[in-house]
């Protein structure tokens, strides 16, 4: 009975507790409005800008692939925006098409872009931003 109650109580804490939504989960930042995307251009770490949509089936196809990555590589800012959650940053962004992906370097200079579900061209995007 104690261990319930201390499982109740932990579970009571948790669905109280107040994380802001661009708190980075699980290696990657959930972008969901225009300050927290402007707010990553001023941390001087390599980013990768991923836009999805929650409907969108290559998207759900290469989401484990950009976890993965962004797991492997800690020392690049993976960031997730969702299209429909933040359409102000896709418009901004100019977004045509999900997946979209945009690579920018630590100093916040965007140096590649491409569109599609493609894993190694992901892959070796990434691993160039370590260059």
């Amino acid at each position: 009975q104690k261990m319930a109650l201390q499982m109740a109580t932990i579970r009571m804490s948790l669905r109280t507790l107040k994380v802001p939504k661009s708190t980075r989960f699980f290696s990657v930042v959930d972008v969901e409005n225009m300050d927290d995307w402007t707010s990553l251009a001023t941390q001087e770490k390599p980013t990768v800008g991923y836009f999805t949509a929650s409907w969108c089936g290559p998207c759900r196809a290469i989401a484990p692939v950009y976890e993965e990555l962004s797991k492997k590589h800690n020392s690049i800012t993976f960031a997730k925006i969702d299209v429909d959650d933040a359409p102000d940053v896709a418009g901004e962004m100019e977004i045509r098409s999900v997946p979209t992906f945009f690579f920018f370097d630590k100093e916040g200079k965007m140096k590649s872009t491409f569109a599609g579900a493609d894993s190694k061209q992901l892959q070796s995007q990434v691993e160039g931003l370590l260059k």
